[in-house]
């Protein structure tokens, strides 16, 4: 595995994409499928159907709100930045960990308590049946808008891959989502992003170590002292007065992104509340954590250039 790593970021191997690797992906879509008919029995009511009945533990919970964060430009619009700009982009993510925080000691017990079966009920209850419909009608096109848009940004990336037509990836893609959702419920999407998480994780950390094992590295020490300085040193990229703007404005949205009604779906999943509680640090630590495992293999050599090594 390692051997073939390195021939491949030098570039040696031009077919990346193998038959064994089609099988793997073909076999977990099927495995998704599975999962979404699994669970199709547990929904015997719309609690069951849209927050698992309230009696999820906090690691499944925690394991969704987790990632429900990520999208196709956490792994390719964000690496590509990284690649250009360096650290910068860390500042996407990092004001999130100040938001969970308020999550964790204030509003996650709050949104678990709401006592309601969907955020929008809560809505209802909270500000009258027309705020409820207002919502209603402004919310169900854009947030159709966009699930297109986040489909078409995956189908790009997977359509590439796979030397695949573009409408080929949007139906398989879509009908997968689609039947998972529809038939397994909450359930479904719960077991489903679990699995996602391992599967993330063990892939970005196994490329990690093995990027930094590469010689023209050197590990992590090396990779820190060949990179350019502006990778660490913002100033050098952009104006530090636009560099305050655009970091105050990433803080407000996060914190409002966060501790809104509509984020508390994930919440009225918990059994308890201190399942509520518990299932914020994962978020919080993966949050901390993760990026900064993700983007070393983004800020690796760059050959065409001679910027780095």
């Amino acid at each position: 595995m390692a051997a073939r790593f390195e021939s491949i970021w030098r570039g040696d191997e031009q077919d990346v994409i193998t038959v064994f690797d089609r099988g793997i992906i073909a076999f977990y879509f099927v495995f998704v499928l599975g999962v979404g008919l699994a669970f199709r029995r547990l929904s015997k009511n719309t609690s069951d159907y849209f927050r698992a009945g309230g009696a999820m533990p906090w690691w499944i919970t925690g394991t969704s709100a987790w990632i429900a964060g990520f999208s196709a430009w956490t792994f390719v619009g964000a690496a590509g930045k990284v690649y250009e700009t360096g650290t910068l982009v860390l500042w996407a993510f990092y004001p999130t960990v100040g938001a969970l925080l308020l999550v964790y000691f204030f509003t996650c017990v709050r949104f678990r308590r709401l006592r309601v079966v969907t955020w929008m009920e809560a809505v209802r209850g909270r500000y009258g049946p027309g705020t409820e419909q207002f919502y209603t009608w402004v919310k169900v096109p854009l947030s159709l808008l966009l699930a297109g848009v986040s489909l078409n940004a995956v189908g790009v990336f997977m359509a590439s891959v796979f030397g695949m037509p573009m409408y080929e990836v949007l139906m398989i893609l879509g009908s997968i989502v689609t039947v998972v959702a529809l038939v397994g419920g909450a359930w479904a999407v719960l077991a489903s992003d679990f699995v996602q998480m391992f599967l993330i994780v063990t892939i970005t950390i196994v490329t990690a170590v093995l990027t930094l094992a590469q010689p023209k590295i050197g590990g992590l020490h090396g990779l820190i002292n060949r990179v350019p300085s502006a990778h660490f040193h913002w100033t050098q990229i952009e104006q530090p007065g636009v560099l305050m703007i655009w970091a105050m404005a990433q803080v407000w949205f996060k914190f409002s992104d966060s501790n809104n009604m509509e984020n508390s779906t994930m919440y009225l999943m918990a059994k308890n509340d201190r399942n509520a509680r518990k299932m914020v640090l994962i978020p919080l630590i993966g949050t901390i954590i993760g990026p900064l495992i993700w983007f070393i293999p983004s800020m690796g050599p760059n050959n065409r250039d001679g910027r780095r090594f």
